[in-house]
């Protein structure tokens, strides 16, 4: 195989990559850590079907442009929708269809290095739960890779090919375990929301509840993850913020009777022994101090 593999309505994989008597490989392209079996291209303007074969390769990644790509491996159907990719591996029956247009990519390696096999034994275990992933991020990946056929045979394009399979592999190995550039910001931008709403309602928040109602998520959601960048617990952030206004307060001359009352502390007796617990000594010594 020496260029990329178009298909289209009247040719439907029309390139053998395997002796179909000997099931040896047929123009291989080699990586360091890969051979590559199969990289193609697939547009359709109608229905088209791919009949079941069994797959000789490790694995093959399908990744769709379109919705309502279908798929099989060993007789279970999945839907690949635009920007997922479905995995099969070896041994295991294959198939491909599309009731209408569809436009998706494939690519087919085996693995070389025992370092890189860890790889495929990742996607694997992931491959136990479901079998199609929602990864817009390889598609720049399998553009460079389409791509890179351009430069077959030339310096580095070897290189750069094992580095792009490298990438996509990874990416789908961390699948689930790592959070995408827009969900990192909208994750930051939803803790510092709660911190700032913290900081300017803290006197009349009732029940942490309130954020549930006011944030969307529950409060034992906010507050696992607002203690993982603040290192307090809301309600312990809380509690600090009433103890530094108290602070405040006392400097002023307020009456124990009335922080305890805008604290929101049943008694002054109540107010005194939060206040202690907190700093280490009772208001009136604070206030002496």
């Amino acid at each position: 195989m020496k260029y990329i593999i178009r298909n289209h309505d009247s040719h439907i994989f029309q390139n053998l990559f395997y002796d179909t008597e000997t099931y040896k490989l047929l123009s291989p392209i080699e990586t360091q850590n890969y051979t590559i079996i199969q990289v193609a291209e697939s547009r359709y303007s109608q229905a088209f079907s791919i009949k079941k074969h069994r797959q000789l390769c490790d694995l093959e990644i399908t990744f769709s442009h379109l919705n309502g790509l279908l798929t099989f491996a060993d007789n279970l159907s999945d839907r690949i929708d635009k920007h997922h990719a479905h995995v099969t591996f070896k041994g295991e029956t294959h198939a491909v269809e599309g009731k209408r247009r569809a436009h998706f990519q494939t690519l087919a390696i085996n693995f070389k290095t025992g370092h890189c096999l860890t790889l495929l034994d990742a996607i694997i275990s992931k491959a136990k739960e479901r079998r199609t992933f929602y990864m817009p991020n390889i598609e720049s990946c399998f553009a460079d890779i389409i791509n890179e056929f351009r430069f077959s045979g030339t310096t580095f394009s070897d290189l750069n090919l094992d580095s792009l399979i490298t990438s996509i592999l990874v990416k789908l190995a961390r699948i689930d375990d790592e959070k995408t550039f827009e969900q990192i910001l909208s994750y930051d931008e939803t803790l510092t929301e709660i911190k700032r709403y913290l900081d300017a309602h803290f006197l009349r928040i009732m029940s942490l509840e309130q954020l549930s109602k006011v944030f969307g998520y529950t409060y034992s959601y906010i507050s696992r993850e607002f203690k993982k960048v603040h290192g307090l617990t809301p309600k312990a952030y809380i509690t600090q913020k009433k103890t530094e206004y108290a602070c405040t307060m006392l400097k002023n001359g307020v009456t124990l009777e009335e922080i305890a009352e805008t604290l929101g502390y049943a008694s002054s007796f109540n107010f005194s022994r939060a206040f202690k617990s907190k700093t280490g000594i009772s208001p009136s010594k604070y206030r002496k101090q």
